[in-house]
């Protein structure tokens, strides 16, 4: 009698396999959004690599809902587009930057408040200034490179002494890291040409730097640490996205 296939192993031994993949997608859907994704498991290191791929979908929600509420005020379509955005989480990096900022500033409830008050109203405003031509471009990068920077903030970092444990630090290797960042390379060309480097660059850029530093000051970084990044990062791309457009305007006017 044929002894059956243990699914899990395969995970481990096989990452590339049809199976293997799959359950890594699904990992990463359950992973970074709320949605009830049914399926096998895969080790969350594996599924990094497909963490672009679901910023991606973020993005096309985003952009879809952003359409459908064309016409309506500004500050509603924006504040409901934001506001998905952390609904699609459930809000876990919005309570991350919180957390993040109460431990830093030695567990100070008003600081978590007013980090959240900056990381949305960052969000916000760099949206609202956004051209309309940029808008959906902004929309999905945002997501896309955001995810994807959590893959650059895990891999190879250690845990903070005294943080809880996460699946995400010490279970991530170089394939994830490499397809990743491809796909998110790739992906981010298409959608915004030679503007997407930018992004790119900025993006890797500021997480290489928060990560150094947490690693030279902390010991290393933590799960509310690398949720933290997201909405930086998010923020950040959207803010490229504002100056982009503005510089376009200026170097077109007469």
């Amino acid at each position: 009698m044929q002894t059956p296939i243990d699914v899990n192993a395969a995970h481990v031994h096989e990452p590339n396999a049809p199976r293997a993949l799959v359950a890594q997608l699904a990992t990463a859907v359950r992973f970074l959004t709320v949605l009830p994704v049914r399926g096998a498991t895969a080790p969350l290191g594996e599924s990094a690599v497909f963490f672009p791929l679901v910023g991606v979908g973020i993005g096309a929600l985003l952009v879809t809902v952003d359409r459908v509420l064309v016409g309506s005020p500004d500050p509603v379509q924006n504040f409901v587009v934001i506001a998905l955005l952390a609904l699609v989480t459930g809000g876990r990096h919005l309570a991350a930057v919180a957390r993040t900022a109460r431990r830093l500033a030695g567990g100070g409830a008003a600081a978590g408040g007013l980090a959240l008050v900056l990381a949305i109203g960052a969000k916000l405003g760099a949206l609202s200034m956004v051209a309309p031509p940029l808008r959906a471009t902004a929309l999905v990068l945002a997501p896309l490179l955001s995810r994807w920077s959590l893959v650059v903030m895990a891999y190879g970092s250690r845990r903070r002494p005294g943080a809880a444990a996460t699946p995400l630090l010490g279970s991530m290797t170089f394939r994830e890291f490499a397809l990743a960042s491809v796909s998110a390379l790739a992906i981010a060309l298409v959608a915004a040409d030679a503007w997407a480097l930018a992004a790119i660059l900025v993006v890797a850029g500021v997480t290489v730097v928060v990560r150094l530093v947490a690693h030279r000051t902390a010991g290393g970084i933590d799960a509310d640490l690398a949720g933290a990044i997201v909405e930086i990062d998010e923020a950040l791309v959207l803010t490229l996205m504002w100056i982009v457009g503005a510089s376009a305007r200026m170097v077109a006017a007469p």
